[in-house]
């Protein structure tokens, strides 16, 4: 499974992070990032590897995402 946050979308809301902080951070702006290998990603069309175990909580954060800037492709995603 991969997930991507579209950044333009993001209100700065915090869920995603409070949901799954190994995968999702927040810049000094409030704007959230997927990170790969604790590296934030930035961009719509840039896609990190959910790490084993985490993907329940990533499905949760995108499905409690205000804004609808997680999207999930692969796996079970049911959200892409």
């Amino acid at each position: 499974m991969e997930v991507s946050l579209d950044q333009r979308l993001c209100r700065g809301d915090c869920v995603c992070e409070l949901i799954c902080p190994q995968v999702f951070v927040l810049d000094e702006g409030g704007i959230a990032y997927v990170t790969q290998n604790s590296t934030p990603l930035e961009g719509p069309d840039v896609w990190a590897e959910v790490p084993s175990g985490l993907e329940s909580a990533v499905l949760d954060a995108a499905r409690e995402c205000p804004a609808e800037a997680i999207f999930i492709r692969g796996g079970d995603a049911g959200k892409e």
